[in-house]
């Protein structure tokens, strides 16, 4: 069985779903971490658009903290 995880993805004027496949579904991804995909592909079901992870998805995940007025990226 091949291992899956859907996680929403979202900016300021739209979200989406994203299926994580294989090895990206390891990827330590929680709500309000901003994230980085590369190599998806667009799936088309009854006119929802969504993504998919390919072999070739990386993913990156940058956590930002915020004190008082400061924003700190964690890599």
């Amino acid at each position: 069985m091949v291992p899956i995880k859907t996680i929403t993805v979202q900016d300021d004027s739209s979200k989406t779903q994203v299926t994580l496949w294989r090895d990206a579904v390891q990827s330590d991804v929680r709500p309000g971490d901003h994230v980085t995909i590369t190599d998806l592909i667009v799936n088309s079901y009854k006119n929802v658009l969504s993504l998919s992870t390919t072999t070739r998805s990386k993913i990156q995940v940058r956590i930002f903290l915020k004190f008082s007025h400061l924003f700190i990226c964690i890599k």
